[in-house]
């Protein structure tokens, strides 16, 4: 779905060409796209735009006489430049604005028709299409700070709720959060005043660099013309300062050294030890223990003879879960996994636990098996694999309620951190033994 940055460039490209230009008629192809009766689209013949803006992830075109359109692309729509007159493609056409000099084109791929068009008429109801999210660029550190906590959620959910934060979907968040080093399971009741400063600035350098790459790539085109828009610049990131507990793809992780110091820590005397502690896991198969001495070793081993606890929490496939191939986005997948052990993590654990450890993901490895559909109810079904003081490995199935099929199979391994240093935590045995049945 178009955000922040593409919904500018769209704006940067089509100012020049219908700003100031009467709308000689427009022409709707698909039923399903107009959303409103009121004011009627004939309204709209002959009279001039005057301006194009954004509001949050949605195109408005400012008439004359305080009509608007509001143009919401959703997933698959596109906007395209045409010669005036030219046809609307029978499968993909939604909308034609027909110009004197050209025409401004909207289609959508796939056969879900989720992109909307909507006339009205006056601020007031141009206003009700407004969710209400903050402007980043327009706001104070203080601001975002205020907006970011005002409910508590994980910062991936807070930076997408347009209700909060204005223009961010899915796409740009993990950018911002890339950027800021922070995880995406971080509690935003939990970020403090130099972390939410630190998001601030990265969440105004990234849409703001993605912005001016794009438009500056692109120059006066509209998207359509040769190629649709583009979703990145297509360069790589710059790779931002370390921040300590918070795990980037493809770089040195300090807390697996950590771990790897502590392990060589463990007396020379226990290498056999070491090397007779592979146990066998019943639901997984990578299940060595390594380097834990005397009692802790005795307990993780026995416990993990144990059959694990299964918890399962059920998610509704939402509209800004699907990609263009009309299915659930690989993505989600990943934020469905780390949301049901967020679950499990909290549905055994007490405040005051959860306060002195939080989690890092080391990696996550996901089986994709069969597709996730519009409207389809999962049920994401996890339990914790073999235990060990510094890591934990967890397990994670999801299924389509309705048939019980199986659509992906994950592996994930995370580690303990303190919340505020972000240094490494060991387990108690006690902790883990709630995760197994006795």
């Amino acid at each position: 779905m178009p955000e922040l940055p593409d919904i500018a460039l769209y704006l940067h490209a089509l100012r020049p060409r219908v700003v100031g230009a009467p709308l000689e008629r427009l022409r709707i192809a698909s039923p399903f796209l107009l959303r409103t009766a009121d004011p009627p689209v004939a309204d709209l013949s002959g009279r001039t735009i005057r301006d194009v803006r954004r509001l949050g992830k949605r195109i408005v075109l400012a008439f004359a006489d305080e009509y608007f359109v509001v143009l919401h692309l959703m997933i698959a729509g596109r906007l395209h430049w045409k010669p005036a007159g030219a046809p609307i493609p029978r499968r993909a056409g939604l909308a034609a604005f027909d110009f004197a000099h050209g025409m401004l084109l909207l289609t959508e791929a796939g056969t879900q028709h989720r992109a909307s068009l909507h006339v009205v008429r006056g601020e007031g109801a141009l206003a009700a299409h407004d969710p209400g999210g903050l402007d980043v660029f327009a706001a104070t550190p203080e601001q975002f700070h205020a907006a970011l906590t005002r409910e508590s959620h994980t910062l991936k959910r807070a930076l997408t709720d347009p209700r909060l934060l204005d223009g961010i979907g899915n796409a740009y968040s993990d950018e911002i959060l890339h950027a800021a080093r922070l995880s995406p399971l971080r509690l935003t009741s939990q970020i403090t005043p130099e972390e939410s400063e630190r998001l601030f600035r990265a969440t105004r350098e990234t849409l703001g660099q993605l912005d001016g790459a794009t438009t500056c790539r692109n120059g006066r085109r509209v998207p359509g013309e040769s190629d649709r828009i583009p979703e990145r610049d297509g360069r790589p990131r710059p790779v931002p300062p370390a921040v300590p507990g918070v795990r980037i793809a493809g770089a040195a992780h300090p807390l697996r050294e950590q771990r790897g110091e502590l392990l060589r820590q463990v007396p020379d005397g226990r290498a056999a030890a070491r090397r007779s502690l592979a146990v066998a896991a019943p639901e997984a198969g990578l299940a060595t223990l390594a380097g834990r001495a005397g009692g802790a070793r005795r307990a993780l081993t026995s416990l993990a003879m144990e059959t694990p606890v299964r918890y399962e929490r059920v998610f509704h496939v939402a509209v800004d879960d699907i990609d263009e191939l009309d299915h659930v986005n690989n993505v989600v997948y990943v934020r469905w996994v780390q949301d049901v052990a967020a679950a499990h993590w909290e549905s055994a654990t007490s405040p005051a636990e959860r306060a002195e450890i939080a989690w890092v993901v080391l990696r996550h490895e996901i089986d994709y098996k069969h597709p996730a559909r519009p409207g389809d109810q999962v049920i994401a079904r996890t339990w914790v694999g073999p235990p060990s003081a510094a890591t934990f490995e967890r397990h994670t199935e999801i299924l389509r309620a309705g048939d019980q099929r199986v659509l992906a199979r994950a592996r994930s391994l995370w580690c303990p951190v303190h919340p505020g240093t972000g240094r490494l935590r060991r387990i108690d045995p006690a902790l883990h033994d709630r995760f197994y049945a006795r």
